[in-house]
């Protein structure tokens, strides 16, 4: 394994389609990725986001606690 193709996979999520070909620099590529801005959830309200996420994982939890019982 190149070490690119080592970095995209350790440093992140793994590489885009055709990303570790255009790679020339893996150190550059780290920091841009590092100083991208943050994606900014606009108009959404925290207290919305936490019951969705607790929506989301509720039936995981159930089947964790019906799973201990028996």
């Amino acid at each position: 394994m190149d070490t690119t193709t080592r970095a995209l996979t350790r440093l992140g999520l793994g590489s885009g389609i055709g990303e570790s070909e255009s790679i020339e620099d893996v150190r550059l590529w780290l920091r841009t990725q590092l100083q991208r801005p943050q994606a900014v959830l606009a108009g959404t309200d925290l207290a919305e986001i936490v019951s969705v996420i607790r929506t989301l994982r509720e039936p995981h939890r159930a089947q964790g606690r019906a799973g201990s019982t028996s």
